[in-house]
């Protein structure tokens, strides 16, 4: 047996940092089920030195297979194999960025999802659908129906999914699509912003006759926002106005 400890990586929030441990102690051993070549055991919190981490054992060395996975752990900070139960060897993580992850923490508002229990949330859905051996050698979609100012959203798009997000309150959709628009100019994206008519104001003119909903799950596409070729975000506010961008590094 070989053994590991995942060192956590710090949150600004404190009520997630206490609960860190059991929550990625949890995550971890949901991938032991569903996606990792070699088997786990004795997966729990452990103190090394005053600083928590997650301590496992493994019936072989990690392959790089499991290293891939293990470095998209919603806080991960760093992997050490256990040698001689007295040092710690520095394993290389290689967690999936498609973009920049200060696209997570910029924005900062009352009542935003911590963006760690978001990735964890991500991360157990990937590991229980079918398309868990897919990702990310395929490109994925996903769908946030009350995505809010985007935290959902963001992950995709770090992740380098096409992601679709449906908001009803004009405060939430107008604060997402600037902040999205000043990440892409801060970012040096070329880009084309755009607004229509969506859901009754749509449904009333001659130009189009598709509802917000409907129009998110097709690929009509309203509201598009597309990053260095990898992804796009398709952001729909019901039931007036949606807005479209394109992007190209």
């Amino acid at each position: 047996m070989t053994a590991y400890a995942l060192l956590l990586r710090p949150a600004l929030n404190r009520l997630y940092t206490k609960g860190a441990a059991a929550l990625n102690t949890a995550e971890l051993s949901l991938l032991d089920e569903q996606v990792l070549i070699a088997s786990l055991r004795d997966v729990a919190p452990t103190v090394i030195g005053g600083v928590e981490y997650v301590r496992f054992e493994a019936d072989r060395e990690l392959s790089d297979h499991d290293v891939a996975h293990l470095s998209n752990l919603s806080s991960a900070f760093a992997l050490f194999r256990i040698v001689d139960d007295a040092h710690l060897a520095p394993v290389t993580l290689t967690p999936v960025a498609h973009l920049d992850d200060d696209l997570l923490t910029i924005l900062r508002y009352k009542g935003k999802t911590n963006e760690q229990f978001t990735k964890l949330l991500f991360n157990v859905t990937l590991a229980a659908s079918a398309h868990r051996d897919d990702w990310p050698a395929c490109r994925l979609r996903m769908l946030d129906p009350l995505c809010g100012r985007g935290t959902s959203l963001n992950q995709g798009l770090v992740y380098g999914f096409d992601v679709d997000g449906i908001e009803i309150d004009r405060t939430a959709y107008d604060a997402y699509h600037a902040f999205l628009v000043t990440w892409l100019k801060d970012k040096r994206y070329k880009h084309q912003a755009h607004t229509m008519p969506c859901g009754a104001t749509a449904r009333s003119s001659a130009a189009g006759s598709r509802s917000c909903s409907h129009a998110t799950r097709t690929s009509t596409r309203p509201t598009t926002y597309s990053a260095s070729g990898s992804s796009t975000t398709t952001l729909c506010r019901r039931p007036s106005t949606t807005a479209s961008l394109s992007s190209t590094r």
